[in-house]
């Protein structure tokens, strides 16, 4: 029996009775709901459908939802801009109200930035530099390329008094009363206090369900001890961590962050582009199964899946492969555990012989 979970995201690819089934019976342990994409009855509905397909089936199956959290969005005066190096453009709510300017969805963040500060735009596909010139505040542009509208916004190392929650987050919190969930995701956490919040409102709200703080800021890092300690578990959020810090420190964080969860006793998950390739091929490359195993012998207790399940074209190949992985990877760490043991054994015999 395999013991490493997988959690798989629903989306449009994984939304009907049949392939949730079908999942359930390739491997998924976890079912986890971003609450950032579609309608909150469109979750409940969804997880009153999986909560019946696990009855009928007789499997033990976990819900996640997985909160918002204090994101930020780049608001532009219309649909794209096209930018080249060193184009510098204006940062300001006043005149994007008058389509003079780009702004912010939370514009206060404005006033907190620092000349020669870092902003990367869409998941760091564009990198800003700040220009504060004459009281106004610039974005002096290190990349080239269209820039949608709306786009998600990271300004590592800087802490920004954002609102912990979205009006959704709340939303989805009572939602998760209503439809017994078992573990809340939080996006973006800082610092315990981050957690103890979530905890507090679940404990009014009468709500049992495990908190997973996702570490992908690089505040968490300096303060993870303290947020493991605080957490029922953490999941590696390798998408916006790779974003907030440099690409090449990723794996090594992985290890970091799955070595301080043993070291508490708190279940990790690890997560972002596991079997990415997967959303449009049928097989996976030789590297994301290296990932996977590698991630198993880093000590995680779960892998998810996010638009591999949700938006991809093959999502029971997918879980199939997962699966494999997984149990191949701990069929051979049995084996190595079962000839250390005879390796003991022969030592003990020699010595007493």
């Amino acid at each position: 029996m395999k013991l490493t979970k997988i959690i798989a995201t629903i989306g449009p690819s994984c939304e009907s009775e049949e392939i949730i089934e079908r999942l359930i019976l390739e491997g998924v342990d976890i079912f986890r709901f971003n609450l950032k994409h579609n309608l909150l009855e469109w979750h409940q509905e969804k997880i009153a459908l999986v909560t019946n397909v696990a009855n009928r089936l007789g499997k033990l199956i976990g819900i996640l939802i997985d909160l918002q959290g204090p994101e930020i969005r780049m608001k532009l005066p219309k649909d794209w801009i096209d930018l080249k190096i060193n184009d510098k453009i204006l940062l300001s709510e006043e005149a994007f109200l008058k389509k003079q300017a780009v702004s912010f969805s939370h514009p206060k963040i404005i006033d907190e930035l620092k000349d020669e500060d870092k902003v990367l735009i869409d998941d760091g596909r564009f990198e800003f530099k700040v220009k504060k010139e004459k009281n106004k505040t610039y974005l002096l542009s290190l990349t080239e390329g269209r820039l949608g509208n709306l786009k998600s916004v990271t300004i590592p190392h800087l802490k920004i008094s954002l609102p912990l929650f979205t009006q959704k987050d709340f939303e989805g919190i009572k939602m998760a009363q209503k439809s017994k969930i078992d573990y809340i995701a939080l996006s973006f956490v800082r610092t315990k206090e981050d957690i103890l919040t979530l905890k507090e409102i679940l404990k009014k709200e009468k709500i049992e369900a495990k908190v997973i703080a996702k570490i992908e800021t690089a505040l968490a890092i300096k303060n993870l001890d303290e947020i493991i300690k605080t957490s029922d578990g953490i999941m590696v959020a390798r998408g916006d961590l790779g974003v907030e810090l440099p690409l090449i420190e990723v794996g090594l964080l992985q290890k970091q962050i799955i070595s301080q969860a043993k070291k508490f006793k708190k279940p990790v998950i690890v997560a972002t582009q596991m079997l990415e390739t997967m959303i449009d091929n049928p097989r996976p490359t030789r590297a994301e199964v290296s990932d996977i195993t590698n991630a198993f012998f880093d000590g995680t207790d779960a892998t998810m899946l996010s638009g591999e399940t949700a938006n991809g074209k093959f999502p029971i190949q997918v879980v199939r492969y997962m699966n494999d992985i997984l149990s191949r990877a701990e069929e051979k760490s049995a084996l190595n555990f079962n000839e250390k043991l005879e390796l003991v054994d022969d030592q003990e015999k020699s010595v007493i012989n």
